[in-house]
């Protein structure tokens, strides 16, 4: 039976030698029978050491961890060894023993120890979870010997061969190559859902984690920012940051104007955009507004919509079954994404179009910490490829 894993108000503390330093503050979450919850965010944030602590091998200074009716982490300091917590952990190294084979890699942790099991109980075990992860026949293949992507599902097999209550993933698909990793992916998410185990990822990987996850929290600077489903996400941040990640986002700065019945009028140095009313937002604000790629229309006439504004096509690149078409439009860059089969080249002067509830209205508080921490504000950022994180 999947597990509920329930975090609440986590702290984590590391010393420095300019004092200490908060790497996970007041995180809580809750992580339902059998979902795929993913922790996501640039380096640094926390996301790693949140996962960490649930795994038993960082000790927390703060906050409760409790799997299923198990307290691991209490407020009164008390602490349950990694080793008797109900959980698999694959982490990004794999941690492989080159000197063991297949099958002995997958047998230490429950022929090893307090946890050790009968002999047959642990050849049946092992051979189950070899099926699992489609590597049966290869257990007496030296674990050198292995492909990469079979490498990580022997480190996944070696998590499940204890029958955990909850798998915790530390970026297990990112020391693989483009091509494998997309094959992996899918193996992922197929593998979690027909086993319905719990599952906690831990990633950078936007695309990972949209693609995996049933729900998903954004980290930064040790807390989270925002938490919800993929789709909620990416389709509604709530902050500049999160627009800046998740995806690839054009960011207007304006000024709100008006506001009548659900719509808000923010005039930029690009042209008037009317965006989807938003709470915290009044006339004679300043915001930040975000819109996709995929929702503005670029067309050499101008077309019907809640927002046109008129630019000249700076350059084109050709991504197979799309264009990436960057436009300047005041000085300002706007990306838009169009299908192949459109005749667009660099130099035409085009429209784009926008429906008003694509473009997400972002309060002015949200924008101005970006600026700050950034060295002042940006019209048009693409998150689509976020530095490495460990």
């Amino acid at each position: 039976m999947p597990a509920t894993v329930r975090v609440t108000d986590l702290v984590k503390r590391y010393a420095t030698d300019e004092g200490a330093v908060n790497a996970v503050r007041g995180v809580s979450f809750e992580v339902e029978h059998g979902e795929f919850f993913t922790l996501l965010g640039p380096s640094g944030c926390g996301k790693s050491t949140t996962l960490r602590c649930i795994a038993g091998l960082e000790k927390a200074d703060g906050g409760e961890i409790v799997i299923d009716d198990l307290v691991v982490i209490s407020r009164s300091g008390a602490h349950v060894p990694a080793h008797q917590r109900p959980i698999g952990m694959v982490f990004q190294s794999y941690a492989i023993w080159p000197h063991m084979d297949v099958y002995d890699n997958v047998a230490f942790p429950i022929s090893q120890g307090k946890g050790k099991l009968p002999k047959a109980e642990v050849r049946e075990r092992v051979l189950e979870a070899l099926s699992l992860v489609r590597l049966d026949g290869l257990e007496r293949r030296p674990a050198p010997q292995l492909s990469g992507g079979q490498q990580q599902r022997l480190a996944l097999a070696r998590a499940l061969v204890r029958q955990p209550k909850a798998l915790l993933l530390d970026e297990p698909l990112s020391n693989l190559d483009a091509k494998l990793r997309d094959d992996m992916r899918v193996e992922l998410k197929t593998l979690t859902e027909r086993l319905n185990i719990t599952t906690l990822f831990v990633t950078h990987d936007q695309l990972e984690a949209l693609t995996l996850s049933d729900k998903i929290a954004v980290m930064r600077d040790g807390e989270i920012v925002q938490l919800g489903g993929p789709k909620d996400i990416y389709d509604d941040p709530n902050s500049r940051f999160t627009a800046e990640f998740i995806g690839t986002t054009n960011l207007l700065e304006g000024t709100v104007t008006s506001h009548e019945g659900n719509v808000m009028r923010v005039e930029t140095p690009q042209g008037t955009i009317n965006c989807v009313a938003v709470e915290l937002v009044e006339p004679g604000d300043s915001a930040a507004i975000a819109i996709r790629p995929a929702n503005i229309g670029v067309s050499a006439e101008r077309r019907e919509a809640d927002n046109v504004i008129e630019g000249e096509v700076e350059t084109v690149v050709f991504l197979g079954d799309s264009v990436d078409c960057r436009v300047d439009v005041g000085g300002a860059v706007i990306r838009a994404f169009v299908h192949a089969s459109q005749p667009i080249a660099r130099g035409d002067r085009v429209f784009l179009a926008m429906n008003a509830g694509d473009c997400r209205l972002l309060p002015a508080e949200a924008a101005f910490v970006e600026a700050e921490e950034g060295g002042g504000p940006s019209i048009q950022v693409s998150a689509g490829a976020p530095p490495s994180v460990a």
